[in-house]
């Protein structure tokens, strides 16, 4: 009886570790895509919030150029970015007033993009597996510096 536990162990080893070892790959799965939105999400802004050319007024980059920012590096990450749950990033500017004679009451423009993209996820459950889509969302907001 002294190796019965452990013949047990080995046997509850081998039909509990497959389940919780794809757990980890697809929770690893979703933090490796919330991670990729957020820095795709913040090349975003950042395009957006850069000035273009100092001879041309410093205009704000368009939303198509935004948009091409965040699929490259969504692309760099290995996201497919035609699979994002609104087919374009939603792409929010904040045009504050500027009172740059006030420096207490001084505030800047800033942009908020947000991304979301579905993940699979496969839950075990006790007599088959279930494959669900999760939506991740990722939102950044950056304020424009001088």
């Amino acid at each position: 009886m002294r190796g019965q536990e452990l013949v047990e162990f080995a046997f509850l080893l081998v039909l509990a570790f497959p389940p919780v070892l794809v757990g980890i790959v697809w929770v690893g799965r979703a933090v490796s895509v919330y991670q990729a939105l957020g820095r795709a999400g913040r090349e975003g802004a950042r395009i957006a919030l850069a000035p273009t050319c100092a001879t041309c007024g410093d205009t704000p980059a368009s939303d198509a150029t935004v948009d091409a920012a965040i699929n490259q590096g969504l692309l760099a990450a290995g996201v497919d970015p035609s699979k994002l749950v609104s087919p374009t990033p939603t792409i929010t500017r904040h045009n504050l007033n500027q009172d740059t004679s006030d420096p207490t009451n001084y505030k800047a423009p800033w942009v908020t993009i947000t991304l979301t993209y579905p993940v699979n996820w496969i839950f075990f459950q006790t007599n088959y597996w279930t494959n669900t889509k999760i939506n991740i969302t990722s939102t950044v907001s950056m304020h424009q510096e001088y």
